[in-house]
Parts: structure tokens; sequence; C-alpha cells
């Protein structure tokens, strides 16, 4: 169990197995993708994972290193996870952080609720 891959559990909100066997690891590890472990998991709404990570010292705001350069932040808009959003936001997500393509996590956000709750952030922070 121990060799399992780390992304996988990160994927899959394996948030137990971070505890016993992530090991002297750097919550900022990358893949040969260039896909960072808070990526995945912000990506797939496993906030509990995202949350042992941050709290291991993972760069909120670390983007991939290939493709479209997004951060955490961006995936977890993306996909609509809320509650992992709002976790980033706590650990001081940037918002204005633009991708390759020149978007925001805003411009990435898919409904209204999202949109309204990344702009209300944003101006809570001017």
């Amino acid at each position: 169990m121990s060799n399992r891959d780390m992304f996988e559990m990160a994927a899959n909100g394996i948030d137990w197995w971070f505890e016993y066997y992530f090991g002297d690891k750097s919550p900022n590890t990358v893949n040969n993708k260039g896909i960072n472990l808070l990526y995945v998991a912000c990506r797939y709404g496993q906030t509990s994972v995202a949350k042992w990570l941050l709290e291991k010292g993972a760069n909120v705001n670390m983007k991939l290193l290939k493709d479209s350069e997004s951060t955490p932040l961006h995936g977890a808009v993306f996909h609509g996870h809320c509650s992992t959003v709002d976790l980033l936001l706590t650990y001081g997500a940037d918002v204005n952080i633009k991708n390759k393509y020149g978007s925001t996590a805003i411009d990435d956000a898919k409904t209204d609720e999202m949109k309204q709750r990344l702009r209300q952030y944003r101006t809570y922070l001017d």
C-alpha cells in the first residue's frame, strides 16, 4: 500500500494514505506530466487531501508546469467543487492569476454562483 501512486491517492481522496505513507516527500511534488499533487486533489474535489497538503506547506498558487499552467483554484472552480474552492481561498489562493490562455479562475467558473463566490472574495481583498 505504501508504494501506491500518490497522485492516484490524491485523485481518489484517500486522505489517510497521506498521513501514514507520505513520509518526507514534498507537498509540492510534481509528476512527469508537470501536474502537482494539490492540483490533482482540487481538480477532483478531494478537499480533505487538499487541506492535508496545504497544512504540510503546499503552494496554494502553484501552476501546472505544462499544458494550461492553471492553478489548483482554476481546477477546483472549473469542476465546480465549492468546498475545495472555499478551502483554497482560506489559504490565500490568488483569484487574479491567469493561466496560459489568459483566464483567471473567475473566467473558468461555469456557474453564476461560483463566479459570485470568487468576486465576493476578490472584493473582500480590495
